[in-house]
């Protein structure tokens, strides 16, 4: 993690609990080297010559993490717009 955060391990030592463990959740999230597995799963569905299709995130499990955080916080977003339109819906019929 300190050479991801540009750090040196004493520094890391030192960052405070909260900041460490919101880097910690990050890359669980975004794991290293996702950025670059994306790069070569779009370049590897471009060329693909096979008769199956493609899946990347069985070749890049760090793609794998990404889609499964990315439904994870849809889902969060959505229940929270229900909420959102509930309270809106209440005010509005009193």
């Amino acid at each position: 993690m300190a050479y991801l955060l540009g750090l040196t391990l004493g520094e890391l030592h030192n960052l405070p609990f909260k900041e460490y463990n919101g880097w910690h959740k990050y890359f669980q999230q975004r794991p290293y080297g996702w950025r670059e597995d994306h790069r070569s799963a779009i370049i590897a569905q471009t060329t693909y010559q096979g008769s199956k299709p493609l899946n990347v995130k069985e070749l890049f499990p760090s793609l794998n993490l990404l889609h499964k955080s990315d439904e994870v916080q849809a889902r969060k977003n959505k229940a929270g717009f229900e909420a959102l339109k509930a309270m809106v819906n209440k005010k509005s019929k009193k």
